[in-house]
């Protein structure tokens, strides 16, 4: 599949995964309360994705899968 944005919730599951797994510090710091950082995330699945990644799916999912997390 080429082009269009990646809006499976499974697909950026897994991309925000490898994010996350990849940047604990920022994990907790996002835990503790630096929200901001939740944009960083979103970043970097863009960047995993060639930005593909839809940016508002992407950004709810961080979020859920960072409280997931703990």
């Amino acid at each position: 599949r080429h082009g269009g944005a990646i809006t499976d919730p499974a697909e950026l599951r897994a991309a925000i995964r490898l994010v996350l797994d990849a940047h604990p510090e920022e994990v907790a710091a996002c835990r503790g309360g630096k929200t901001r950082l939740v944009g960083f995330f979103v970043g970097q699945v863009m960047r995993q994705t060639n930005g593909r990644a839809d940016p508002v799916i992407t950004g709810e999912l961080v979020r859920t899968l960072i409280q997931e997390e703990i």
